[in-house]
């Protein structure tokens, strides 16, 4: 995050780089390592050619920022700390409203005046200085305050609800147990029930994509420690059950007649 140019390209316009709150950077190189790992399978197929895949975090998480890259190359100029706004686009950001906040994304003049009129403000769609998106966004603390004195009379539902109603895309903040517990991840199934009795109640995620005609996504559980030892043995190496007994008597596959133990938390 560091060298990339995401840490110097978040945070506030007065204040320190800042660290994403999350490990982008090490799931961002496991998609681009899975994704090079599919093709490098499928070329492999088509001609019997296998082949190394190189993968780097910092090259990963670099193209993982595509409007700090594009604005460097195009304009020569790097990305700048705009706090919660876009950096190139207004009204485009976190706001707050009665109750807290609420995120909006305006990117063409249609949403805009979708959002001037959902949020009763259409004497600003004369003024010249919001005219186009790159004139809202030299002039986006002028814009913040007409929005935020609107927002501040309403609760963020009422504010999405207005929002939504009219086109425009806005959205609540939400924390990680809203986003968990909502009707959206109840819907796509994000979570789903696994059955471990060392953890009663246990919910895991799903991976996110759906395949049609696939089984619906579901999670499983941890297998206990040595709980297929016997099947690869036998399965996919071969191993006789006497060759196996053998084994598991002497201590190779562990303490011999001892059940797998669990940390207690």
């Amino acid at each position: 995050q560091a060298m990339s140019g995401l840490m110097e390209a978040t945070g506030e316009p007065d204040g320190a780089p800042t660290v994403v709150g999350e490990a982008v950077s090490d799931v961002v190189a496991g998609l681009f390592a899975s994704w090079a790992t599919l093709a490098a399978l499928l070329q492999a197929r088509a001609t019997g050619q296998g082949q190394q895949v190189d993968v780097a975090m910092f090259d990963t998480t670099l193209s993982f920022l595509a409007t700090s890259v594009a604005r460097y190359l195009f304009t020569g100029r790097p990305a700048r700390r705009v706090g919660n706004r876009h950096p190139l686009s207004a009204p485009f950001g976190v706001y707050r409203a009665g109750d807290g906040h609420f995120a909006l994304a305006v990117l063409n003049n249609k949403l805009f005046a979708a959002a001037l009129q959902a949020m009763e403000l259409g004497s600003l769609a004369g003024d010249p200085r919001f005219a186009s998106d790159e004139s809202r966004s030299a002039h986006e603390p002028a814009l913040r305050e007409a929005i935020e004195a609107w927002a501040g009379r309403h609760e963020v539902a009422q504010v999405v609800a207005a929002l939504d109603a009219a086109g425009v895309p806005a959205a609540p903040i939400w924390n990680i147990a809203q986003a968990l517990e909502s009707p959206q991840s109840q819907a796509r199934g994000l979570l789903g029930a696994v059955q471990d009795p060392r953890l009663p109640g246990l919910r895991l995620p799903t991976q996110p994509v759906h395949f049609s005609g696939a089984a619906p996504n579901r999670a499983e559980r941890a297998p206990a420690l040595g709980e297929h030892t016997e099947a690869l043995l036998s399965q996919w190496l071969g191993r006789g059950a006497e060759a196996i007994a053998a084994l598991r008597a002497s201590g190779a596959l562990g303490t011999a007649g001892a059940a797998p133990s669990f940390p207690s938390h």
